[in-house]
């Protein structure tokens, strides 16, 4: 009961220190973001962000009971690591919401920050899952009779699935952190290392779903879900080059309206695997 305790104050604690800040920086660029309103099918993007916003909390709410549901939680238990996967990207979502409304009227010291702390929140948005899928590459090689003398102990697999988990948040933030300019972060930076942390991811679903590993969940669904979140990802980087490059305000609108949408069916797909047993 008291991890229990402990782990709802870490929830309402995250919650509160995440829509406590979005709500400084939205009060912040208020007059940036309500002369956005101006350009043609800002109403529209600004509705379907909201929408995507509250599915998402219920998404994450949903998640976090069922957790809690069980007699006895724990911090690596699925439905932890999917609420926490839903509570980073409703942030998220809300961040890409000032985002697009900012967008054409700050200089590019501005926006280099404000896409630099979008990244940090999909680093940790998808750290739950790198974590599990790490484990289960590690279980994985424990099988292998070259492996099994090392990684046979769940408790040393354990501890080293951490350290590898660590090392490759560490190398992410650091590379976001030194990247100069914006264009190099969407159109590099972001393909790069969303491809190579939902490749992870991806591989682990598929491996799950081929060993029938995974009870609590639908691994088929999962795959299929994170291969179009990948997917997006890369879209959404090359979008970013073009818009930065040739795209109206209107034109960079109605490719958020697109994005925005696609990105809502991929969530709605990971969040049918996660509930379908």
């Amino acid at each position: 009961m008291e991890k229990k305790t402990s782990y709802k104050l870490v929830i309402i604690g995250l919650t509160i220190f995440g829509v406590t800040s979005l709500l400084s920086l939205f009060i912040y660029y208020m007059p940036y973001f309500m002369k956005t309103f101006e350009i043609e099918f800002a109403e529209i993007l600004f509705m379907l962000f909201i929408f995507t916003i509250c599915i998402m909390s219920l998404m994450a709410v949903y998640t976090f009971r069922q957790w809690f549901k069980q007699e006895e939680v724990f911090i690596s238990d699925i439905p932890s690591r999917f609420g926490f996967l839903f509570l980073f990207f409703t942030f998220g979502k809300a961040f890409d919401l000032l985002w697009y409304y900012v967008y054409f009227e700050l200089n590019k010291v501005e926006l280099l920050i404000l896409l630099k702390i979008r990244f940090y929140i999909i680093i940790f948005m998808i750290l739950p899952i790198i974590s599990l899928s790490i484990e289960l590459i590690l279980y994985y090689l424990s099988l292998k009779e070259n492996f099994s003398e090392r990684l046979g102990n769940r408790k040393h697999r354990e501890k080293l699935g951490y350290r590898i988990t660590f090392v490759i948040t560490a190398v992410e933030v650091f590379v976001v952190t030194i990247t100069p300019d914006t264009l190099t972060l969407s159109s590099i930076v972001l393909p790069i290392l969303g491809f190579v942390s939902l490749t992870i991811i991806i591989w682990m679903f598929y491996f799950a779903y081929k060993q029938k590993a995974l009870k609590n969940a639908d691994p088929l669904i999962l795959t299929i879900g994170f291969i179009g979140l990948l997917a997006a990802q890369i879209i959404r980087g090359v979008g970013r080059v073009l818009i930065g490059e040739w795209a109206t305000a209107s034109q960079g609108m109605l490719y958020g309206i697109i994005m925005e949408t696609i990105s809502l069916i991929v969530f709605i797909v990971i969040f049918i695997g996660f509930v379908k047993k």
